[in-house]
């Protein structure tokens, strides 16, 4: 119910434009300009608590990610080390979607508490605004279950790091620390943690190493073909490659040339 995408520079201001739902965002097929009314945006108020607010409250930029980036560079220039990589990650962005438990009225608390969530995370000076989507739609033309876009520059220690900012165990215990924050805030628990069932189900193959996370060290998925069609994709131990057989070949010291034996 929850998941981290990391972008670098060529893809911000792409992302940022479906944030803000600017006119490029809305010509998509998959977005009912009727619902679009429906969305609301969530920031940190000056107390330090997230509040609800209409669109438009929030509109980040790019200029708001370069802005933070210069700022780093001249940090980094003052102290003599190096400013930020061209293929640096410069924003992250943290998507969670609405759990069918939660409760009809606490919709609204369940995306602010889990946007004070992230700032104690990652850092209230790091986000850039909270966008709650529920103008979605599947094919079908039923709406998509309300989720909420999380963005933030990943800047830890004067300079851009999501690595050591969202490391390995950050993944393995989002979930779990995502939902107990909600617990006890709620009263609840909202089922943010996937259980077997969805787990094996969210396992279909992006790339080969993410298949090979989920299915495990000896277990890929691969596409059955048959006529050069695909016939859907099965979660099933991999065929053994074949090896391809090797030349029998003797080098002879005194010789200037490989010697291949004859049968």
């Amino acid at each position: 119910m929850a998941h981290v995408a990391k972008y670098k520079a060529t893809s911000v201001g792409h992302m940022l434009a479906h944030y803000r739902r600017d006119q490029s965002s809305l010509e998509r097929e998959n977005i009912d300009r009727g619902r679009v009314d429906l969305n609301y945006d969530v920031k940190i108020g000056s107390d330090g608590r997230a509040r609800l607010a209409r669109v438009g409250t929030a509109r980040p930029a790019w200029s708001t990610v370069e802005e933070r980036r210069e700022a780093v560079d001249r940090a980094a220039k003052a102290e003599g080390r190096r400013a930020t990589r061209k293929d640096a990650v410069l924003m992250a962005d943290l998507v969670v979607t609405l759990p069918e438990n939660v409760r009809a009225g606490d919709e609204g608390a369940f995306f602010r508490y889990t946007y004070e969530w992230l700032a104690n995370r990652v850092g209230s000076e790091n986000l850039m605004g909270g966008f709650v989507h529920k103008d979605e739609i599947r094919t079908d033309g039923s709406p998509v279950r309300a989720h909420m876009h999380a963005p933030f520059t990943p800047i830890l220690d004067g300079r851009f790091n999501f690595k050591k900012m969202c490391p390995r165990t950050f993944y393995q215990s989002l979930h779990k620390d995502l939902g107990d924050y909600l617990e006890r805030q709620l009263g609840y628990r909202p089922e943010v943690e996937l259980n077997e069932e969805t787990r094996a189900q969210r396992c279909i193959p992006t790339s080969r190493s993410i298949s090979t996370r989920c299915a495990g060290p000896s277990t890929r998925l691969w596409s059955s073909r048959r006529g050069g069609k695909p016939r859907g994709r099965r979660l099933e131990r991999a065929p053994p490659r074949p090896r391809r057989p090797r030349p029998v070949s003797n080098w002879v010291p005194w010789q200037s040339r490989w010697t291949k034996n004859v049968l």
